[in-house]
């Protein structure tokens, strides 16, 4: 169960123009009705499938975090087609589930948050987040938590306010994708309309080429660039489709080129070792040479911009 309301001493709540041509108020959730979760269990954050009530349907996603990722979707959504138009962002209260493992563990951390704030900052941290996450992990009660942590002198109020109040949560509602790539490379999902999975898997990686091009080109990097973050985005009216990079919760500033590397190169080796690893083996080993030798930005651009003209021609 998820409840959202807006922040009535809080002006975060960023209202969008959604594609049914009305602001769009991710806290009120007169605006739309929840189908249910969707995406990874291991997620820190939870994800879910709205429908509005003129029928369009988008993905709902809720984190215990700032705003920053928030705020980078949305540019990036601005920028190329390649990331997921964002309709609405904002900071809402939200009335978690305490059986809902995910919700469960973003209470949790509000909780270390407040701890930590009005403790002395002599406690021992790394004792204390200890404790909090056995109290936690045990299904200990909101008295015993409170009971555990006495010894560190927090302000009791606060804490029992952490505990029991609608927590600050950062909600982003984006276009849905029918798709992942993850699915396609574990031949889960038919492909079919719009061509051979081979054709299909290379024009995707095309994509997220131009993708790791575009965040370098405005100095961020994605940070978790795997096979499960890239979305596949129905091109309508055409037997087309797109590829779509999407959850920057890890995504930074990235100065260093090494950085940049490592994510194309998670990338790329979960492409290597899925059912379509034998087919690219020869292209992925020479795009994986190509972005090691580069040492200087100029030559990464021009690298990634060859490198994409290739998996463009498979």
């Amino acid at each position: 169960m998820l409840r959202l309301k807006g922040m009535s001493w809080n002006t975060a709540t960023r209202r969008s123009r959604s594609p049914e041509g009305r602001h769009f108020d991710v806290c009120d959730m007169k605006n739309y009705d929840v189908i249910g979760r969707i995406g990874s269990e291991s997620a820190n954050a939870r994800v879910y499938e709205i429908v509005t009530k003129e029928g369009q349907h988008y993905a709902l996603k809720v984190a215990y975090k700032s705003d920053e990722e928030a705020r980078l979707a949305a540019r990036l959504g601005r920028i190329s087609d390649n990331f997921p138009a964002v309709i609405g962002w904002g900071t809402c209260l939200a009335e978690l589930d305490p059986d809902d493992h995910v919700q469960k563990s973003m209470r949790q951390q509000h909780f270390l948050n407040v701890l930590e704030a009005t403790t002395d900052q002599s406690v021992t941290r790394k004792r204390m987040r200890k404790d909090v996450n056995d109290a936690f992990h045990t299904e200990a009660s909101n008295a015993e938590i409170l009971e555990v942590v006495s010894e560190y002198g927090g302000d009791v109020n606060a804490l029992r306010h952490a505990l029991l109040d609608p927590l600050p949560v950062t909600v982003l509602a984006s276009e849905l994708a029918w798709s992942d790539l993850y699915a396609v490379l574990s031949g889960v999902v038919d492909v079919s309309e719009f061509g051979s999975t081979e054709a299909v898997v290379a024009s995707a990686v095309a994509d997220v080429i131009g993708v790791v091009l575009n965040m370098l080109r405005i100095g961020t990097m994605h940070g978790d660039l795997h096979a499960g973050n890239v979305l596949l985005r129905r091109v309508q009216g055409d037997n087309k489709f797109r590829a779509i990079v999407h959850d920057f919760g890890t995504s930074r500033d990235a100065i260093d080129l090494e950085e940049h590397k490592n994510d194309l190169r998670t990338f790329f080796n979960a492409i290597y070792a899925s059912n379509m690893g034998e087919t690219f083996e020869a292209l992925i080993e020479t795009t994986v040479e190509a972005v090691n030798a580069v040492e200087t930005p100029e030559e990464f651009l021009a690298t990634l911009t060859a490198a994409q003209a290739a998996w463009r021609d498979v």
